[in-house]
């Protein structure tokens, strides 16, 4: 479908079985595993509505609200880093789309 651009996963031990977040040109997936099963979300590009990183001195939480009504999706336990890059990915996917959050939906992101 597109082409992946970044990929990152939470850290063990933090977690036992890590996330895993594949962002590509049109979408997001996270693939929350756990030991016997996995689930995955997809997120068009299209509706995500905000993206931020909450980090403390090495670890870092990614948060994603998207879709229509809005829902908030939060991954803890990645490192700082990483949580930075996808949220800096994800920006600049935005952006590239001419998607601005301000003024994407009349849904309000609170904080």
């Amino acid at each position: 479908d597109s082409q992946i651009i970044l990929v990152k996963k939470t850290v063990f031990p933090l977690d036992m079985v890590p996330t895993i977040v594949q962002i590509s040109e049109n979408h997001i997936v996270v693939t929350f595993r756990q030991p016997f099963t996995s689930q995955e979300e997809f997120i068009p590009i299209t509706d995500v509505h905000e993206v931020e990183v909450d980090s403390g001195f090495f670890f870092g939480t990614l948060a994603i609200w998207h879709s229509t009504p809005l829902k908030e999706l939060t991954i803890p336990h990645f490192h700082k880093a990483d949580a930075q890059a996808l949220e800096a990915e994800i920006r600049k996917l935005l952006d590239a789309k001419g998607i601005d959050s301000a003024t994407r939906s009349s849904t309000s992101v609170t904080k």
